[in-house]
């Protein structure tokens, strides 16, 4: 099957132009305080909720959330309401152990391997948007950040762990007809100005994801919660668009 691409300022499918009609599924892979009610980063809701019920029931709860937060029915529903596209946000915890960070859990590829599944059977596409990176991509509880310091940008090791992840969500699927591509990071805001910092990180990532993958549209991100796009000098790969 053909993949999406991008031409010029549009995206072409099987040679034509295709449009995209679609909405964003938001606290369903990373939770976030203002949707929700609770006012608490993702990882202290997940740790009041172990404190009170247990490691074992709470990721059981937790587990029951995400697989009845959006059902068949629902893709379902999506297809018939003329929905093309759907933008997931996603945290890197479902993927990685802040104690064991060469661990890669199973749990994030189950969860993303069901969605796929819809997608294919429904034809909707799939932009998984990276919301939340070790240490915080910007200083707010949006991101699960716990500290209000967007330290991802003050450490290497942090921003290497996620272009590892990255590497390894591509590898896996490569193949996808209905990933549309990969949204790299979810409004970064750097502290103080970017420097180039944020350009390096998008071409580092864009490296390693084009060493497995060829197929899919790499979207970036500006800096200042995705709304300032000057700090991206140049963008040499061609399957790239911006998202704002």
């Amino acid at each position: 099957m053909e993949f999406v691409r991008v031409k010029g300022n549009e995206f072409i499918y099987q040679g034509q132009s295709i449009r995209f009609a679609g909405l964003g599924i938001g606290s369903w892979l990373n939770l976030e305080h203002f949707m929700l009610g609770i006012p608490t980063p993702e990882k202290q809701m997940k740790e009041a909720f172990t404190e009170v019920f247990g490691p074992e029931r709470s990721a059981r709860f937790f587990d029951d959330f995400v697989c009845s937060f959006c059902t068949e029915e629902d893709f379902k529903l999506l297809k018939d309401t003329g929905i093309n596209l759907i933008r997931v946000p996603f945290n890197y915890r479902l993927f990685l152990d802040d104690q064991n960070m060469e661990l890669r859990k199973e749990e994030g590829f189950r969860y993303f391997d069901r969605l796929l599944g819809f997608c294919r059977k429904y034809e909707i596409y799939l932009l998984p948007d990276l919301h939340s990176v070790p240490g915080g991509q910007n200083p707010d509880w949006h991101s699960d950040n716990q500290t209000g310091t967007p330290a991802f940008w003050h450490y290497d090791v942090f921003q290497q762990q996620i272009i590892s992840l990255w590497r390894d969500i591509a590898a896996r699927y490569r193949d996808e007809p209905y990933l549309l591509g990969y949204d790299l990071l979810n409004e970064p805001f750097l502290m103080p100005a970017a420097d180039g910092k944020l350009q390096q990180f998008y071409e580092r990532v864009t490296a390693a994801v084009r060493e497995v993958d060829e197929n899919h549209i790499i979207f970036l991100e500006g800096d200042s919660f995705a709304m300032d796009f000057s700090c991206l000098k140049e963008i040499r790969d061609e399957q790239t668009a911006l998202t704002f």
